[in-house]
């Protein structure tokens, strides 16, 4: 019986509305508006007939239309994925591609879809990774840019403030509001945000490859 693993139309919409709506919205408040973007949101009717890493993780090939997605004219900076199988709730898999550029993330399927819930926070984590050390940091240069595993080492816990999961960590992370033991700052923050987007440097780097 795979009904089961098949999203609701209430789960589906419950979904579109947190991934365009919610997330952003938290993303600008926590940036004082500085930080804004678009999600769109596309729903397969093809199931996942494959799982990669032995299978215990969804794989862009895995996924019915990849090429699509993440193909030379597909407007996207990166590409979240979810599925309603709980098994998979609780990895993540990040990737760049080299023609242009799409990072992709997954996660399971959680239920709670305020800006305070255990869906936005993942994403909060997806996003701000993969952009800041996979892309910030480690394409583009920029200094002082943490893995996100090094909250703790920064003096923050989760629940920080009286908000929810490591949300103090992902507010000051994204806003370069990090200090070290010498206070300097750590994180994104204007210094990240005037290197460009992801898909400039991939447009960039494509004409320059021709």
């Amino acid at each position: 019986d795979t009904d089961q693993w098949e999203y609701t139309d209430v789960e589906i919409e419950n979904l579109r509305n947190a991934f365009e709506t919610t997330w952003p919205q938290a993303i600008g408040d926590m940036t004082a508006g500085r930080v804004a973007f678009e999600n769109h949101t596309v729903v397969s009717d093809e199931p996942v007939t494959s799982l990669g890493y032995g299978g215990d993780m969804i794989e862009p090939e895995n996924v019915p239309g990849w090429e699509t997605l993440e193909s030379p004219t597909a407007p996207h900076d990166s590409i979240y994925v979810t599925t309603p199988r709980p098994q998979y709730a609780i990895w993540t898999l990040s990737r760049m591609t080299e023609n242009p550029v799409a990072v992709w993330v997954s996660f399971g399927y959680e239920t709670e879809f305020d800006a305070d819930g255990s869906n936005i926070a993942g994403w909060h984590w997806g996003f701000i990774s993969t952009m800041g050390e996979m892309f910030y940091r480690d394409v583009m240069g920029l200094e002082n840019v943490p893995e996100m595993e090094e909250a703790e080492q920064f003096g923050y816990a989760e629940g920080q403030e009286g908000i929810p999961f490591w949300g103090a960590w992902y507010r000051d992370y994204i806003n370069r509001n990090i200090r070290d033991e010498n206070n300097a700052a750590w994180g994104l923050g204007e210094p990240a945000w005037q290197l460009g987007t992801l898909r400039d440097w991939a447009a960039e780097s494509a004409a320059t490859s021709l």
